[in-house]
């Protein structure tokens, strides 16, 4: 990607990314896409608090 969009250039500087080139843009957009993905539908206000906790216990015969 020779010319990435204003958007994923704010994206990118948000987190630091001040000095990506040619094919890392794209790595961006890609990871970026996975995120939106694997995030879409869950609420916005989560804290690091409400992670949820997969806890399996063993039953009273164990």
């Amino acid at each position: 990607m020779s010319n990435p969009s204003d958007e994923l250039r704010a994206e990118a500087e948000a987190v630091g990314l001040t000095r990506l080139e040619g094919k890392h843009w794209d790595e961006l957009e890609k990871a970026l896409d996975a995120k939106r993905k694997h995030t879409n539908g869950m609420p916005d206000n989560l804290t690091i608090w409400d992670e949820p906790a997969h806890v399996y216990r063993a039953g009273d015969e164990a």
